[in-house]
C-alpha cells in the first residue's frame, strides 16, 4: 500500500524492491526494504517485522 505526502493511499503502485538476504528474516526483529515506484524516480520504503 503506497501512502503518498497528502495521506491518500493506493494499493496499486508497483514497486521493485531491492533484494532481501536471508539473513534479514531468519530471526525476529525489523528491518527496512527499499525500492523504487515503477516508471518513476520516487523512493519506496517499506519496514519489515519479522515475529
Amino acid at each position: 500500500m503506497a501512502t503518498y505526502n497528502d495521506g491518500s493511499k493506493d494499493s496499486s503502485a508497483a514497486v521493485t524492491w531491492a533484494a532481501i538476504s536471508p539473513e534479514q528474516y531468519a530471526a525476529p526483529g525489523t528491518f527496512t526494504v527499499t525500492g523504487e515506484v515503477t516508471g518513476t524516480t520516487v523512493a519506496a520504503r517499506a519496514t519489515v517485522t519479522v515475529e
